[in-house]
């Protein structure tokens, strides 16, 4: 298919009007101008955004024509910054053919995909690939959540994953029982699970197994549990200011809740007994 100049008119259409002797775009249309180029030409056809010396700017559509770029349209889109703050040239060219890749809230066409939504970046490789979590369409079919390796300029990419909503919501599952057991636990040693009314037989034995942060304060200190959902913790004098500090109180909230295998409601007390 090549682009000729009476097809691609009713192409552009819709984007452009004749005004003071020229064909003008308004920069309002120019993403949807691009998209219709590259859905109609696919890679037979690209654009690019370019700036002449007077600061004006054209859209100018080129043919690709024996492994080099012809011209074959621009259009007038208005005035920019000077001269002087702007490079010109055919560089401009490769760099507008997928528009703006940092513009996660515009899909970005290749060959074979269309990226739908940029969720997030996991990790920046060496040589400015990057692995990202995103919302892929390939070969046309339903979207899914995609993991994989992207060049900067997601010409290409590398292996990876796929996920449906379902499978994705699983492996959130999964990882977040594994890193918050891994917070709540802080050892390799696995607590034995049991009732409220149960956890002041076991308490000197399970607060062995604390989070670090609070270890220390609980060797000397005794629990009893109430009617509910209640448990009362008893310290030693001087330890209750340390674990009555907001993110120990919360540290040890989320550790008992752990044990019991249910929402607690945790008290601290103060005494001389201990």
């Amino acid at each position: 298919m090549r682009i000729l100049k009476d097809n691609l008119t009713k192409t552009m259409k819709p984007y452009i009007k004749f005004k003071d002797g020229r064909w003008c775009m308004k920069p309002t249309k120019v993403d949807e101008a691009i998209d219709a180029i590259i859905n109609t030409y696919e890679g037979e056809g690209c654009v690019g955004i370019i700036t002449d010396d007077f600061g004006q700017v054209f859209f100018v559509i080129y043919a690709a024509d024996m492994n080099r770029l012809r011209k074959v349209q621009e259009y007038y889109i208005g005035v920019t910054i000077p001269h002087s703050k702007v490079d010109t040239g055919k560089k401009n060219i490769k760099e507008k053919e997928v528009v703006d890749m940092s513009d996660v809230n515009k899909p970005i066409k290749g060959d074979n995909f269309v990226i739908l939504k940029n969720i997030g970046q996991i990790s920046a490789p060496e040589k400015g690939w990057k692995k990202e979590l995103n919302l892929v369409q390939w070969h046309g079919k339903e979207a899914k959540y995609d993991i994989r390796d992207w060049a900067p300029d997601y010409s290409r990419c590398g292996k990876g994953g796929t996920f449906s909503e379902e499978e994705l919501k699983s492996l959130y599952t999964i990882l977040k029982e594994l890193f918050e057991s891994e917070d709540v636990n802080n050892s390799d040693d696995v607590i034995e699970k049991c009732a409220l009314e149960d956890l002041y037989k076991k308490w000197d034995e399970i607060s062995i197994h604390a989070p670090e942060a609070i270890k220390s304060y609980l060797k000397n200190s005794r629990v009893d549990s109430l009617p509910g959902d209640r448990a009362i913790v008893s310290l030693k004098k001087g330890y209750y200011d340390q674990l009555a500090k907001e993110e120990n109180r919360k540290i040890l909230t989320a550790f008992i809740s752990n044990i019991v295998d249910k929402p607690v409601h945790v008290e601290l007390v103060e005494s001389s007994l201990l």
